[in-house]
């Protein structure tokens, strides 16, 4: 919890005015807590999940929630060859008019029934930040940390325009636009449900960020505001041979997993450019306090922030899926598991060391280096 008022904390010191909005993994708790911020006063905090979309929308996904809490239990009382069709995809076979709000059921890459009260939930302060901003003429430097999961719950959105729909077919839109995940003779694999959902939600989530920066240009405010989007991770979709790497002969590893966005739009910057730099998501507070914060200086263990352990050694990646869990691994050393070091370039594959799972990470050497 330390690590999410580190920026807050430092700005607000720096005389900034500081807005926090729905704190992620506070308590490690997918619910927004903000709690964590109760000993600094001064620093504005508010909860957006949940509170936009109209009542009978959440009554109906309460309701909804509870019988299928209900109907779980006895899902798992019935015999184990059976439950797969008593689960129904998480509906339980609710009649098709009370679907809606409590589940949505994705038949193909094109088609799909029901509303995702998960992702409607995260996704709509994303429509509103118009409405949640406010421009005013004064000379206050004003700090803004807003966390948002809407990428993180996949669904099927209605196209082009991406937005939730109780009865999504894509069938025609899809078919005429094919040639959309292809881009200078290099194709992206969307033939999954799972990569369609995911690619969806990610457009939508781009498209209502847009429009939220056009407002910034509109409002004059955008050339004075530094601006970074960053995601704490990614995922693996495999949808990229290239970045499809096999650990040593022993699995596949999509390392596309290991690139989360991070776009930064520096004050008075313009255009738009690439770069190859080694970058990690926690690079993120040296980003952002560049030109802003002088020297800065974690308050919670009084060492300098800056990028340095980035490149003095190895940077290591875990690879297993189920060893970064806090609430496995909530002593101070991870249990065995997959990791890899990289050094300079994620996308290469030589710069890829897999390592076995018993070896201690602080006496790994990379192969052929001097100490």
């Amino acid at each position: 919890n330390e690590s999410l008022k580190v920026m807050p904390v430092l700005f607000k010191d720096a005389g900034y005015k500081v807005t926090v909005c729905d704190a992620p993994y506070a308590n490690y708790s997918w619910i927004p807590d903000m709690s964590i911020y109760d000993k600094y006063p001064e620093i504005n905090t508010y909860i957006t999940k949940g509170k936009f979309g109209s009542t009978e929308e959440k009554l109906q996904t309460i309701e909804g929630r509870m019988r299928n809490f209900f109907c779980f239990s006895l899902m798992k009382s019935t015999p184990l060859f059976s439950q797969y069709a008593v689960y129904d995809h998480g509906n339980y076979h609710t009649a098709s008019e009370k679907v809606e709000a409590t589940s949505q059921k994705i038949e193909s890459i094109s088609k799909a029934t029901g509303l995702d009260p998960e992702f409607a939930e995260a996704f709509e302060p994303l429509r509103h930040m118009i409405s949640m901003t406010r421009i005013s003429d004064g000379e206050d430097n004003n700090f803004l940390f807003f966390y948002n999961d809407a990428p993180h719950e996949p669904a099927l959105l209605s196209e082009p325009d991406y937005q939730p729909s109780p009865v999504v077919d894509n069938s025609e839109y899809d078919e005429e636009h094919a040639d959309r995940f292809t881009l200078d003779g290099h194709k992206l694999n969307v033939s999954s449900k799972k990569q369609m959902s995911h690619y969806h939600v990610n457009m939508a989530s781009m498209l209502e960020l847009g429009k939220w920066l056009d407002f910034l240009r509109e409002s004059g405010v955008y050339d004075n505001t530094k601006i970074i989007v960053v995601s704490d991770h990614s995922y693996y979709l495999f949808q990229d041979p290239q970045f499809s790497f096999i650990e040593e002969g022993v699995r596949q590893v999509d390392v596309s997993n290991f690139f989360p966005l991070l776009m930064v739009k520096d004050f008075g910057a313009e255009g738009f450019t690439v770069s190859d730099e080694f970058m990690t998501n926690a690079d993120t507070p040296v980003i952002a306090f560049k030109d802003c914060v002088d020297d800065p200086v974690n308050p919670f263990t009084g060492k300098p922030i800056n990028s340095d352990e980035k490149t003095a050694h190895d940077q290591f990646i875990i690879t297993s899926h189920d060893t970064w869990s806090t609430s496995k691994n909530n002593g101070t050393v991870f249990l065995p598991g997959s990791w890899a070091a990289i050094t300079k370039d994620i996308r290469d594959r030589s710069d890829w060391r897999f390592i076995d799972e018993y070896t201690v990470l602080y006496d790994h050497k990379i192969p052929g280096e001097d100490d």
